[in-house]
């Protein structure tokens, strides 16, 4: 597989533009199509072209797909970011690579969505705004314990992640389940 943006701080080094021609190696033309059609576009000018020709060869594209654009609203720049990390978490399948992704504190929506692909959690969408689909809604990692579900929950609140209060709340909801 080409590059896994929820490992190594792929994400952050994507984002800021430093991408090369070796990101789309083993990638599948499927699974990751957000994630090529991102990476062209993203693609700093000097090696875009090489970029979008080996991906329209190795992938027979005829043409990388259209940036992803809210219809609710156009100038929300996370949409597509969004799309590609809702893509691409289906496609990590470590625990602690997604665990140390999740207590990051620098990306949010990484983080957001390792933390709740390790604990089946979502936030509830809001149907009264233009952002009503940041749910994070990935379900559950394949195989994961519920010793290590609990051991996420207990990290980010130790650790003081991004989504402590959100632990806190589901620790609270399972003492009163048990109780």
């Amino acid at each position: 597989m080409g590059v896994r943006i929820f490992r190594d701080n792929h994400w952050i080094r994507i984002k800021s533009g430093a991408i090369s021609r070796r990101d789309l190696l083993g990638l599948d033309r499927d699974l990751d199509r957000e994630l090529i059609a991102y990476l062209i576009s993203h693609a700093p000018e000097s090696c875009h072209a090489s970029m979008l020709k080996y991906a329209m060869d190795h992938y027979g594209l005829k043409e990388p797909h259209a940036p992803l654009v809210n219809a609710d609203d156009p100038t929300d720049f996370r949409f597509w970011d969004y799309a590609v990390l809702r893509e691409q978490i289906e496609r990590e399948t470590d625990y602690e690579i997604l665990k140390a992704a999740a207590l990051q504190k620098s990306e949010y929506d990484l983080a957001a969505f390792a933390f709740f692909r390790l604990t089946g959690m979502k936030f509830p969408s809001s149907v009264s705004d233009a952002s009503s689909y940041r749910t994070y809604e990935c379900g559950l990692l394949p195989g994961i314990t519920e010793e290590q579900i609990n051991e996420m929950i207990r990290t980010m609140i130790e650790e003081r992640g991004l989504f402590k209060d959100v632990a806190m709340e589901c620790m609270r909801d399972q003492k009163a389940d048990h109780s």
